[in-house]
């Protein structure tokens, strides 16, 4: 919450489009990598131990939690930059592209090293 805030008040102070475009993909990209933390902390915890579930629903379900994360940071991050800049709004989509290539990142590493734990 304290990193998309900082985001959203650079984004509105800054006044130039693609400065404000970088810093907000950086801390797109910033928050979901801290989100895969998150899941480190829970498959090995004691939940699956005393309800354990197959590692393949285990990783969607994060699949998705890390979805409904960027989708709604995302759209933050696209009210911003278009209140700022309503003429340069198509740009925007570009915070989309970056948390959704970022996710894409993070399951398959999560999956590699499930199969190295595996073995």
């Amino acid at each position: 919450l304290r990193l998309v805030i900082i985001a959203l008040v650079l984004m509105l102070w800054l006044q130039h489009p693609i400065i404000t475009l970088i810093i907000g993909s950086l801390f797109m990209y910033i928050i979901l990598l801290q989100m895969a933390q998150f899941y480190t902390q829970q498959a090995y915890g004691l939940w699956p131990q005393v309800w354990p579930v197959t590692d393949s629903k285990v990783i969607k379900g994060y699949e998705q939690f890390l979805n409904r994360l960027m989708l709604s940071i995302g759209i933050l991050f696209i009210i911003a930059y278009t209140i700022v800049f309503p003429q340069y709004c198509y740009f925007s989509v570009l915070f989309l592209l970056v948390g959704w290539l970022t996710i894409r990142n993070v399951i398959k590493k999560l999956k590699y090293q499930e199969t190295l734990l595996r073995d």
